[in-house]
């Protein structure tokens, strides 16, 4: 599986082993650097297979630098995915690839899955990563105050609105009491800053 990820950095240039570092390929001062990984599906092995400084992603660089990724990864690895976050370019790029390269018909199989643009035979799943998918799932419910659950028949569960308040009473109910129902929740997940947001400290902390 190929994993990609824009980090930020400080901005500004270094000079390192005879070398100034913090230039993008075009020559201009690096805010970010997207970085390629290789991990494998069965077993530990990952390793990084390539980093690009970058002032402002677009999805042309992005699908640039994916497809020299993949047919790197390609020529020690059979590649079954590629995995990312929510970030608008690379939804943006999903969207691109699915209609470039559709392997199906089906709609809902369209997608999570493309033609393989290096190996045409084989199709390609396209996956987000689950820390961010729960990431946006908690500040969505704490940016809007309510979540809409559709309803699963099948599992015989109704459709139903939650609502953050009620959490927010739950914790107020239960702060201070030695046994509490919800022993996990304290202030920072009520009411997380965007460090906290950032970093995920809001529902990941004790």
């Amino acid at each position: 599986m190929v994993i990609f990820d824009e980090i930020y950095t400080s901005k500004g240039i270094e000079y390192s082993n005879g070398e100034l570092v913090g230039y993008t390929e075009n020559g201009e001062v690096a805010i970010t650097v997207l970085v390629f990984m290789v991990r494998s599906l069965a077993s530990d092995y990952h390793d990084v297979i390539g980093i690009h400084a970058v002032k402002s992603l677009t999805e042309n660089m992005l699908n640039e630098f994916l497809m020299n990724a993949l047919s790197l990864a390609s020529k020690y690895f059979t590649v079954l995915a590629k995995c990312c976050d929510g970030l608008s370019v690379n939804l943006n790029l999903y969207q691109q690839l699915r209609t470039q390269y559709k392997w199906t018909a089906d709609e809902t199989e369209q997608l999570s899955k493309i033609r393989n643009p290096l190996n045409p035979e084989h199709s390609l799943f396209l996956l987000f990563d689950s820390v961010h998918l729960i990431k946006n799932f908690v500040y969505n419910f704490i940016n809007y105050g309510s979540l809409q659950v559709p309803e699963f028949i099948s599992l015989g569960i109704d459709s139903a609105v939650p609502q953050f308040n009620h959490i927010r009473q739950l914790y107020r109910k239960e702060s201070g009491k030695p046994l509490r129902l919800a022993h996990r929740l304290n202030a920072i997940s009520i009411n997380p800053n965007n460090l906290q947001r950032t970093s995920g400290y809001a529902w990941t902390s004790k």
